[in-house]
């Protein structure tokens, strides 16, 4: 346990976002970066209980309803539930703000690293270094050339419907898609 939060806590040392608080000025935001920003980490053992799943579940849902003040980081909490003698669940809260579905399981691989012993991967660039690209790039010029790409595409492409459903609905929703297995030897 105590590897699992060293690791956690060297992946929060790492990565700047992960240190980063949001503050309100006038109709925008500003993300700021604090040098250190000690991560909540909490343990329970509750491997006594016979109600794991409904409690994790409970648990989870008031961790989550808590929420976060955007102003102090960190903007995420790791709690770690023993519920058996070698087992336990993780509970990884987190604001959205942070990080999307790749960056997780990039933050997830970083910490499995760091418990692992091994070195984590090499940092990509800085968000502040894509801000200053960004700020550098002719606006003009990339609609040009974005427009004469997308000029190939004759209407919309809706995923939906790509997907077999034929009166796609606003909103979200699920498509489940079973594979044979050729088709699941030719994908991978």
């Amino acid at each position: 346990i105590v590897k699992f939060r060293a690791a956690w806590e060297a992946a929060t040392a790492q990565h700047t976002i992960l240190r980063t608080g949001f503050v309100q000025q006038g109709e925008g935001w500003l993300q700021w970066v604090a040098r250190e920003a000690p991560l909540p980490f909490m343990l329970h053992d509750w491997s006594d209980r016979n109600d794991h799943t409904e409690a994790l579940d409970a648990f989870a849902a008031h961790d989550l309803a808590q929420g976060f003040d955007l102003a102090r980081p960190p903007l995420q909490r790791v709690t770690l539930v023993r519920t058996a003698a070698r087992r336990h669940h993780l509970i990884w809260t987190h604001h959205h703000v942070l990080m999307d579905g790749w960056s997780v399981s990039q933050l997830m691989g970083d910490v499995l690293r760091h418990y692992d012993g091994r070195a984590p991967m090499a940092a990509g660039g800085r968000y502040r270094d894509y801000i200053d690209w960004l700020a550098r790039r002719d606006a003009g010029a990339s609609e040009t050339w974005w427009r004469g790409v997308l000029a190939e595409l004759d209407e919309p492409t809706r995923l939906a419907t790509a997907l077999g459903n034929a009166d796609p609905q606003p909103g979200h929703g699920e498509h489940l898609l079973a594979l044979d297995e050729a088709s699941t030897t030719r994908l991978v």
